[in-house]
């Protein structure tokens, strides 16, 4: 039987650049240290084949290369082991640009699709470190008030180390815009209508002195079974005009009152609208107790708006109509058979935030409408509402 011979084989390492650092080990894992370009080993080769081996150069400055396998034939021959390194190093500072159409969208994100944070605001840019080959999965969603959120994205992984963009196209929600009139009271807050606001949380407040600029909202407390709102502005740096002393007796029947508020304003403008009757009921459909009935006309768009008697104090709130025919126009045709909220109930509704501040104008004396409504008319303002279709 013949033996195997034994042969010194010659390996040279070789890098471009020179200098670089030769890590090497029988197994791709916890590679060690072997010596810096160029540099010459020699070992004693068996026929047929030498043992595998893996190697990595690496120096300061350059991309590590890939670890790979030392060439096995042609067999027990001197052989040569080199590298091309690219400029550049293992963790590379990366650029994530983050867009959005439109602009201004949040973004939140983290590493699984769940429970992502609050990134910041587009366009924006982050910078972190990249690890060959890969950077880790990051999950991104983008909102935007008014927008459909955008679908739950990972950002592109290839290629490797490479400065990149993160962007969604957001699609407008279809909404429709519904008014109603609200009234400054005590402490500056504002009543309305629950079934105005309600489920909202873009709530917009426009003031009679200045017919463009919209303030936001919140509700403060709302008491749905009444259909009453208390909503308090976000700007609190905003000057508030007085608030619209609430009487504190019930209105007698035939009463004159009046109501000041924002009708229609696709239609009717949203200029004050003012309309006058009298007290026809000190309960409402079916007698219900919590309303008062009233001659004077109402559109849609009046709700929430104060009915007021002839000193200037709230008496109720403006609630419904029974079903009204509609004009060609979307007006709903007069009639005077409407209701208001007792306000009683809106008494108690403020006293429940425990505020004792009665801050509001003093009640006045009887007088006519026309010598009212100057005095009263910069504490009544629009609440505009858009719901999703």
């Amino acid at each position: 039987m013949l033996q195997g011979c034994t042969t010194t084989i010659s390996t040279q390492y070789e890098s471009d650049p020179s200098g670089a650092k030769v890590y090497g080990g029988p197994t791709p894992v916890s590679l060690e240290y072997m010596g810096t370009t160029p540099f010459t080993e020699s070992f004693n080769g068996v026929n047929p084949f030498w043992n595998k081996w893996y190697y990595q150069f690496k120096k300061e400055g350059y991309t590590d290369s890939e670890i790979f396998v030392a060439k096995q034939t042609p067999v027990n021959e001197d052989r040569r082991v080199w590298a091309i390194l690219e400029k550049g190093s293992s963790a590379t500072t990366i650029t994530v640009q983050f867009e959005s159409d439109p602009s201004g969208a949040k973004i939140y994100g983290g590493p699984t699709p769940v429970n992502l944070e609050y990134i910041g605001t587009t366009p924006y840019a982050a910078t972190f470190e990249g690890i060959k080959p890969y950077w880790k999965k990051w999950y991104y969603q983008f909102k935007e008030e008014g927008y459909t959120d955008s679908k739950i994205i990972i950002a592109e992984q290839l290629p490797t180390n490479k400065n990149r963009k993160v962007w969604a196209t957001l699609e407008k929600v279809a909404q429709t815009m519904y008014t109603g009139t609200g009234w400054i009271t005590r402490n500056g807050f504002i009543v309305t209508n629950f079934h105005v606001v309600e489920d909202q949380n873009n709530i917009k407040v426009r003031f009679n002195t200045i017919e463009t600029d919209t303030y936001s909202a919140e509700i403060l407390i709302s008491d749905k079974y009444n259909d009453l709102a208390i909503l308090k502005l976000k700007d609190v740096e905003r000057t508030k005009p007085q608030g619209i002393p609430i009487s504190t007796i019930q209105p007698k029947l035939g009463e004159e009152v009046f109501t000041i508020g924002f009708p229609k304003p696709d239609v009717m403008g949203n200029k004050q609208k003012i309309t006058d009757g009298i007290i026809s009921s000190l309960s409402g459909i079916q007698d219900d107790p919590r309303l008062i009935q009233t001659t004077v006309p109402i559109q849609g768009g009046n709700s929430g708006g104060p009915l007021l008697n002839m000193k200037g104090e709230v008496v109720g709130v403006i609630t419904s109509t029974l079903k009204a025919l509609i004009t060609e126009n979307g007006l709903d045709i007069p009639q005077n058979v409407n209701y208001a909220v007792k306000s009683a109930y809106v008494s108690a509704l403020i006293s429940s935030l425990g505020n004792k501040d009665n801050s509001s104008m003093p009640s006045l004396q009887t007088s006519k409408i026309d010598d009212l409504v100057p005095k009263i008319q910069d504490s009544i303002v629009q609440i505009i509402v858009h719901k999703n279709n």
